[in-house]
């Protein structure tokens, strides 16, 4: 009688456990689809002519964003639980990256060292990205900061920018 009762609370913790994760992940937002940049606000904006898209493949456990700008592609694979996988950014510089959700905002950071300026010394770039979907799932706001841990506080090697996309 006790083993069978130890079996059936083990039971009914288990299903609660399952229906708990299936809340949560039934919570977060799919960004899965393609889109194209449409607007920009603040930093420095990519000429008229140049077109670029995301393309993004999510699943329970990880999301996978092909990015094309200036004729460039680039892609890259995030876990959706935190830990930090392998990334490039787009100019071809190796790092580290993580992924996680902090509400219905997907937030990608990455950190590689790099130069802000041709001839400047190496250093730690960490970017941060906030992703949010409209609730029509139409439009993708993705807020890019970039920072430094090595340069004096304040300073910033990039400007904070807004990039607006449209879901294709």
């Amino acid at each position: 009688m006790m083993k069978k009762t130890a079996c059936s609370i083990l039971f009914l913790l288990t299903a609660g456990l399952l229906l708990v994760m299936s809340a949560a992940a039934a919570d977060q937002t799919d960004f899965s689809g393609s889109y194209t940049l449409t607007n920009v606000k603040g930093g420095s904006k990519p000429k008229k002519s140049d077109v670029w898209t995301l393309h993004v493949v999510q699943t329970g456990c990880t999301i996978e964003v092909t990015q094309v700008q200036h004729g460039h592609k680039n892609i890259n694979k995030y876990a959706l639980d935190g830990t930090v996988g392998p990334y490039t950014s787009p100019g071809g510089v190796a790092g580290k990256c993580r992924a996680q959700f902090r509400s219905k905002l997907l937030i990608l950071e990455s950190m590689m060292a790099g130069r802000t300026q041709p001839n400047a010394p190496t250093v730690q770039l960490h970017t941060k990205e906030e992703w949010d979907l409209s609730s029509d799932g139409k439009t993708l706001k993705i807020h890019f900061e970039v920072d430094s841990p090595g340069l004096p506080p304040g300073f910033q090697p990039f400007e904070p920018v807004t990039y607006i996309y449209t879901r294709d």
